[in-house]
């Protein structure tokens, strides 16, 4: 029996280091310890296995035909689940390919030596243990949303007195927008080249379109995990227009299409979001304070106050602004924030096995092409 334990123990360790580089379908059911204590139920019956048939003539064709036949189960079961969860057969398969090739190379091996069961049992304890240690490893990053890289010139400086009105994540990015590509100097100034004032975007409108995206960050704390995670949500289904001549800017955003690396938690994301309201509108007015003058590909920075209705509340919110202009005069606006669940009147999409805390991360990115009226 020590032989399976053993070269089980060993699979199970390089499925628990194995798993930390793949995308985990779902972090509560499928992380470093279930991976280990997987690995290390294995390595019992791999020992099991072992021990009942290492006195026929055939031991080893015996063992490696039960030990396929157990590959085969956990393969034909992952396929059943990825119907349910995605990712679940690209997770689990190459894991348990690890697991059982290493139990049907090394026990044959191991059976020809003298080990003591002591041995054995440390095996079957290292998986677990490692698989503890690891817990906290996540496979996933969060990355910020950013403008397309470009050599950013320093922008004019200007003091941003952000009227009050109706706006938030696209307020902001209207804001930006705004600050980006108009002049609040005057109207009358022609545009020399490379530059753009307010009668190049008087009567544009610029719509909001495909590259757009916004997410939130939120740490979660799932109940089999020691310590916090980072859920990031991310929804490119936002539609709009911008404007730069002082006209409302609204962006709306459908709260069902928000996704993340984890399928279970978009569920429950949609489920929540998409009983009723499902649409949050933002909106925006016109800003008191702009540069006078604005170059392509120049990246301005400007704060904006606003507000936004989201689940039938309408709450006032502020966002940093980042905004450009290219060639094409394809608008770009990056806006960031951050808030609470109870600054929106909601409360935080909580489950028994999950606790999300109250801070929220949130970011916009507005790629806003101009149509002319």
């Amino acid at each position: 029996m020590v032989p399976g334990l053993i070269a089980g123990a060993v699979g199970a360790l390089i499925a628990v280091l194995l798993s930390l580089p793949l995308q985990s379908p779902d972090d509560i059911f499928f992380n470093s310890l279930t991976v280990g204590l997987g690995g290390t139920v294995l390595a019992l019956i791999a020992g099991a296995v072992w021990n009942a048939v290492q006195r026929s003539s055939n031991a080893v064709r015996a063992f490696t035909l039960a030990m396929g036949a157990g590959f085969v189960l956990v393969v034909l079961a992952a396929l059943g689940l990825e119907t349910q969860m995605s990712r679940s057969f690209s997770y689990i398969a190459p894991i348990a390919a690890a697991n059982f090739g290493a139990i049907v190379l090394l026990t044959p091996m191991l059976a020809q030596r003298a080990i003591p069961m002591w041995a054995g049992a440390v095996g079957v304890v290292l998986p677990l243990a490692l698989g503890v240690a690891l817990m906290s490893q996540h496979d996933t990053q969060t990355t910020a949303l950013a403008l397309p890289s470009s050599t950013s010139i320093a922008a004019t400086t200007a003091t941003s007195t952000t009227a009050s009105s109706t706006a938030t994540t696209s307020g902001t990015a209207s804001s930006s927008a705004t600050a980006a590509a108009t002049t609040a100097a005057g109207g009358t100034t022609t545009s020399a080249a490379g530059t753009k004032t307010t009668n190049d975007v008087k009567g544009v409108t610029y719509v909001v379109s495909d590259g757009s995206t916004s997410q939130f960050v939120v740490r979660e704390k799932i109940a089999q995990l020691p310590l916090p995670n980072d859920a990031t949500m991310k929804n490119t289904a936002i539609t709009g227009n911008v404007y730069l001549d002082g006209r409302p800017t609204v962006v709306n955003l459908d709260m069902t299409k928000f996704s993340s690396d984890q399928s279970m938690r978009d569920r429950f994301i949609s489920q929540q979001w998409g009983r009723s309201n499902a649409t949050t509108t933002v909106t925006i007015g016109s800003l008191s304070s702009l540069p006078t003058s604005y170059k392509t590909g120049e990246t301005v920075k400007q704060k904006v106050s606003g507000t936004i209705k989201v689940q039938g509340n309408e709450v006032p919110i502020t966002f940093d602004v980042e905004a450009k202009m290219d060639e094409s005069g394809t608008l770009n606006v990056l806006a960031s924030t951050s808030f609470k669940w109870s600054d929106l009147k909601m409360t935080a999409p909580s489950t028994p096995t999950v606790a999300v805390q109250d801070e929220v991360a949130a970011q916009v990115l507005l790629v806003a092409k101009p149509t002319k009226a």
